[in-house]
């Protein structure tokens, strides 16, 4: 498993599929779920995807990157991509995840 979550954030720029990653371990896709599920309770699928998101959201609070430049580094095809699963996973788009930041930047700089 920790080889398996080493090997997903090092790919998180070029969407790998998770047959890649399954060959990549020596093991069968089906193994590669089973043990996914026991360990983390989840599929290697939505595993990669919140490293990806993470990534994603860690970029929008830490750089002035573009949306698209943050979609492409994080291995999604656009940034339109991005928006649409960052608000169907994390219930914000990446421009309200940013006004989030910057807001209580503002709020901790105030006197």
């Amino acid at each position: 498993m920790v080889a398996a979550l080493l090997w997903m954030g090092q790919n998180l720029e070029i969407a790998q599929t998770i047959e890649d990653l399954a060959r990549d371990m020596r093991v069968s896709r089906r193994k590669l779920e089973r043990h996914f599920r026991a360990d983390i309770g989840k599929s290697p699928q939505k595993a990669y995807m919140s490293l990806r998101l993470a990534k994603a959201k860690r970029l929008l609070r830490t750089t002035d990157e573009s949306i698209s430049e943050i979609a492409l580094s994080c291995g999604f095809c656009d940034a339109s991509h991005l928006v649409r699963l960052m608000k169907g996973n994390l219930g914000m788009t990446p421009a309200q995840i940013r006004k989030v930041m910057d807001t209580r930047d503002d709020e901790a700089s105030a006197p």
